[in-house]
């Protein structure tokens, strides 16, 4: 399997991609379960038993400021913090086959600096599974 350089990756929110990104990230957790059970061991000899739990998903968009953007950027603060709506997060446009989706929760924050350009960055909470799609 070859390696994907990260320059062609592509995100989209509620169906409309997202310019100017720089950066994304998606972490996938499971919450586990400690089982403790009485032994006869001693407390230095005793393991905790691990059974898994419900799945979660979270992540974030980063990148550049862009004003031909607004419409998305209000959409990501307005109704995409009110409602969930579809995200899709590809590792490489040139295989559009390969690809994550799952609906989100979305937050937006933007920064500013004297020595860079305006930020955008959007963090997302996924709302039930997220899915794999690979060719």
């Amino acid at each position: 399997m070859a390696k994907i350089l990260g320059i062609n990756a592509l995100a989209y929110i509620g169906g409309t991609e997202i310019p100017q990104r720089n950066e994304w990230s998606l972490n996938i957790s499971r919450e586990l379960q400690e089982a403790r059970v009485f032994q006869s061991a001693s407390a230095g000899a005793s393991w905790v038993d691990q059974i898994a739990g419900f799945r979660s998903w979270t992540g974030s968009m980063n990148g550049y400021y862009d004003d031909s953007s607004e419409t998305l950027v209000g959409y990501a603060i307005g109704a995409g913090s009110t409602a969930v709506a579809p995200l899709l997060l590809y590792e490489s446009r040139a295989d559009l086959t390969n690809y994550w989706y799952g609906l989100a929760w979305f937050e937006v924050s933007e920064s500013t600096s004297v020595d860079g350009f305006v930020e955008i960055n959007i963090d997302f909470t996924g709302d039930g599974a997220l899915q794999r799609f690979a060719a």
